[in-house]
């Protein structure tokens, strides 16, 4: 194969290299560029014995995951291109602005999991490129950014590359021993920097799991571990405390309200206009008043849906995992209408605690309720009656016993969060430390002989 070369010392994208690497288009360096084809399958991914396509988040930081994967019909399984083969490199073609052409180094076959439309295989050649050193490259800020300004297309949420901007990708190539050195020594490291950021993943994970078993036991066991129980009468309770009640929530509902979504703008509402509320608004612990749709200047705001602070907003459709997620609306000053996805709970404050309700109808036993009524053909969306949040069974304690819990929980989570704070900022300063090392390798800044310790 004949390459045309540029002998520079410096590339946009990335920077100086030293003078003696020569620079390659990505295309002078490819042998071949092949996609799947866009079959029907299920969600869950594939067994070792059926056909799998990938999906797009198969590919991420220049490492490729297997498991990602959804399960081919049977029916479509003749009309399935493009296997995943050993020494290549999966690369994403379509995806949003921040992952269009994130890709991944495959190290060994796997001959049931295929292709999509949406990713690209590429094989490269082998007397000039060593395909993990290039998947690094790939995988660096620089071609990251490149990558990103090349895609096209009208939707803000949705980029594609095409071939001929992603081959005309200026990538700066060392001799081929130095780039199995480079990338011996990029394997070592950001492995273990993975690890580190895993470990991290982990206790992130662990203290979602410490935060919910909290949330539930208070929120039906109480403060006082040795407070006499009895059966709640529901198998899926067990027993609360024996001065509590057991009560559906329509007995402390004045009405259920669900809002209005007339046609918005794409972009949220400045705070002197009016917005309507998006689903998202509802969808963690905290409101999110960002989560909005502008309404157009010639659509008159029906003001009886506006937010009022300690508002209870419960989300009424939404994919499995979210659904029925519930808030507490400490306090507003934006102009903001109730969504038709959102319920308004109008609670009676005379019995029951807003602030303990929400917490109660996030916990376990809140959930289980509403997802075992939900309904809705589609996976990725579910529904919930109003019938199914009336009927809702809630475990009430004395007035000023519910505030108490409130509170506990309120401070809890606070100390929560300030742990998750703290974690998410070392992972990003371990990803920081990730990306800004792959660049320093695969552009020369680091000796040789400093890879080779």
């Amino acid at each position: 194969m004949s390459h045309q070369k540029e002998s520079i010392a410096s590339i946009r994208w990335f920077g100086l290299v030293p003078s003696g690497w020569v620079t390659y288009r990505l295309k002078q360096v490819t042998i071949s560029v092949t996609s799947g084809v866009s079959v029907n399958a299920s969600d869950a991914g594939a067994e070792p014995h059926q056909f799998g396509v990938l999906k797009t988040s198969a590919v991420c930081c220049g490492k490729f995951f297997p498991e990602e994967n959804k399960t081919v019909w049977e029916s479509e399984a003749d009309r399935l291109a493009c296997p995943v083969t050993r020494n290549s490199l999966i690369m994403s073609r379509m995806n949003t602005p921040s992952l269009v052409g994130e890709s991944g180094y495959v190290a060994q076959d796997f001959p049931t999991l295929f292709l999509p439309d949406r990713l690209w295989k590429l094989v490269f050649d082998n007397e000039t490129v060593f395909t993990p050193y290039i998947s690094h490259v790939l995988s660096s800020s620089g071609a990251r950014q490149a990558l990103s300004c090349m895609a096209t297309g009208t939707s803000p949420s949705m980029k594609n590359l095409s071939i001929e901007e992603m081959g005309n990708l200026p990538v700066p190539l060392p001799a081929l021993d130095e780039q199995k050195l480079i990338a011996a020594y990029l394997d070592r490291e950001t492995a273990r920097i993975d690890a580190l950021i895993a470990a991290k993943e982990r206790m992130l994970a662990l203290l979602e799991e410490k935060r919910a078993a909290l949330i539930s036991r208070v929120v039906t066991r109480g403060l006082d571990p040795n407070v006499p129980l009895k059966p709640s009468g529901q198998e899926w309770l067990g027993e609360i405390p024996a001065h509590w009640k057991l009560e559906r929530l329509k007995f402390h509902l004045l009405n259920i309200e669900q809002g209005w979504s007339p046609q918005c703008d794409s972009y949220p509402a400045e705070p002197d206009e009016w917005g309507v509320l998006k689903v998202g608004a509802v969808n963690s612990w905290t409101f999110n008043a960002l989560e909005n749709k502008r309404l157009p200047n010639d659509v008159e705001p029906l003001c009886e849906y506006e937010i009022k602070p300690r508002d209870v907003l419960m989300s009424r459709a939404n994919t499995a995992q979210l659904l029925g997620s519930v808030v507490y609306v400490k306090g507003i000053s934006s102009k903001l209408l109730l969504c038709d996805k959102i319920y308004r709970l109008n609670i009676n404050d005379d019995e029951l605690d807003r602030e303990f309700l929400v917490a109660f109808l996030r916990a376990s036993t809140g959930r289980y309720q509403l997802e075992r009524e939900a309904s809705g053909t589609s996976g990725s969306m579910q529904n919930i009656g109003q019938d199914t949040v009336q009927n809702a069974w809630v475990a009430i304690p004395p007035l000023n016993e519910q505030k108490e819990i409130a509170r506990h929980l309120a401070e809890s989570r606070a100390e929560t969060e300030a742990m998750d704070a703290a974690l998410r900022h070392s992972i990003n300063l371990l990803l920081e430390r990730r990306a800004a090392l792959i660049t320093a390798a695969v552009t020369g800044q680091l000796p040789l002989e400093e890879m080779r310790a």
